[in-house]
Parts: C-alpha cells; sequence; structure tokens
C-alpha cells in the first residue's frame, strides 16, 4: 500500500502594528481606531501605541519627523489611512508584488534614500524593484528612482546576486524594459551577464542594442 505525502506550508504570520501618535493630531485618533478594529478582528495581532510627547526618544530612534506613523509588519506608513487603506497593505504584505507596491510608493514621495537602504539590506527587496520596473504606466519620477538604486548599487555584491533576475526582465516585450535591463546588466559587472547583454546587443530595438553593446565594449576592457 502506498502512502501519499502532502508538502504543508506555514501560514504567513498575523502582524504586528506599531502606532506612533502625538496631541493635536488630527488624524491619530481615527487611525488608532481602525487599527483596533484590526486587532479585535484578529487581522493584527498585536498594536503598541506610543505617544512621542511621552516618548520623544523613540520617535528619534525610528527616524519619525511628523504622527500618525504605523509600522505595520515590513511597512513603514505616514499620515491618515482608511480601513480599506489598511487592509490593502495587509493584503500586500509577504509578496513580491506588495513590496513593489510599497516601493512605488516611497519612490513617488521622493524616499529614495531609504529604498537604497532596503535594497542594500538583501537581495529580494532588488527583486521586488525589477518587479517593478516591469510595470506598464510607471510614472517618470518612479523610473528614475528605480535606476538610481540600481546606480547607487554599481558593482555590488548585491546586484551579482540579481544577474538572472535581471536576464528574465531583459525578456520584457516592451523596448523600454529592456533597455532598462541592459543598463542594470551593465551595473552588476558581472560576467554572469555577459550572455544576457549579447543577446540584447541583437536587440530589434536600436536603443537597446546601443546599451548593450556599450555594456560589452565595457566588460572586454
Amino acid at each position: 500500500m502506498s502512502s501519499t505525502h502532502t508538502t504543508t506550508h506555514s501560514p504567513t504570520p498575523t502582524p504586528e502594528a506599531l502606532l506612533l501618535i502625538g496631541p493635536g493630531c488630527p488624524h491619530c485618533g481615527a487611525l488608532l481606531e481602525v487599527l483596533s478594529k484590526l486587532v479585535k478582528s484578529g487581522a493584527i495581532a498585536q498594536l503598541n501605541v506610543i505617544n512621542v510627547a511621552q516618548r520623544p526618544e523613540q520617535a528619534r530612534q525610528l527616524g519619525v519627523r511628523s504622527v500618525p506613523w504605523l509600522r505595520l509588519g515590513d511597512f513603514e506608513l505616514e499620515g491618515a489611512h482608511s480601513e480599506g487603506e489598511i487592509k490593502q497593505w495587509l493584503e500586500r504584505l509577504g509578496s513580491a508584488q506588495g513590496k513593489s507596491a510599497y516601493f512605488n510608493d516611497l519612490l513617488l514621495s521622493g524616499k529614495l534614500e531609504k529604498v537604497i537602504t532596503m535594497a542594500r539590506s538583501n537581495a529580494d527587496n532588488l527583486r521586488a524593484l525589477l518587479l517593478l520596473a516591469a510595470a506598464s504606466e510607471l510614472s517618470m519620477k518612479v523610473q528614475l528612482g528605480i535606476s538610481a538604486v540600481f546606480e547607487e548599487l554599481h558593482g555590488s555584491e548585491r546586484l551579482h546576486e540579481v544577474v538572472d533576475d535581471i536576464g528574465v526582465l531583459a525578456e520584457n516585450g516592451d523596448a523600454k524594459v529592456r533597455a532598462d535591463a541592459a543598463h542594470f546588466l551593465s551595473l552588476t559587472q558581472s560576467e554572469l551577464s555577459i550572455p544576457y547583454l549579447q543577446k540584447l546587443a541583437k536587440d530589434e530595438n536600436a536603443e537597446v542594442r546601443e546599451i548593450a553593446e556599450e555594456a560589452l565594449a565595457e566588460q572586454v576592457r
């Protein structure tokens, strides 16, 4: 009699939340009410609330300049958020698509340095940025922000870890995305990028070919 083995996956842990509030804050009470409701429903496991007037050192340690400020799992959110928005961020936790949406918001709000820090911290964050780079109808600010992150990590070990992921981007049907892939591959300064660049050097799009050819020329110097 044969036995069948089934693989079980651990469920994603219910996230905790940290909320910083302050006196006279017009949105703090509403956000606290939303989060308390989500704790009661079980969507959030634990809510820690800090009044920055009583614990200003906490705000300094976290780099918080205005309230309300919320840490929800891996996400840090500023300002007012509706119950629907918080639920949407909860759904995004733990997924690459969710992290991409988070990076999109950070770059739109001018928080480039934060995205760079997160990209340096682990390769999965870079992969989420690549997922964002492949998205259609990105704002110019976000496109430039993504490029700035990769340029900041030029030649780093972190970029070496995502060469094959950039190679996937090089297969995209959008020539603009393939051009970005060629640029990112050039920034890796890795021999592993050469086969991808050689293919892009034969691309139907002139801009893609030019970027790839210049990158290959740099590699052989």
